[in-house]
């Protein structure tokens, strides 16, 4: 039961990890050309 739950929970990290690097890798490529327009905006 307990190498179940530790494989169970393997699994989850690196889903977990997969979608969060791709979620950053999606904010990079949507905040890089956007920059100088957040910089205009904030100045």
């Amino acid at each position: 039961m307990q190498k179940n739950n530790l494989k169970e929970l393997k699994a989850i990290m690196e889903v977990l990890l997969v979608t969060f690097r791709c979620s950053i890798e999606v904010y990079i490529s949507y905040w890089k050309p956007n920059k100088s327009f957040y910089m205009k905006l904030a100045a």
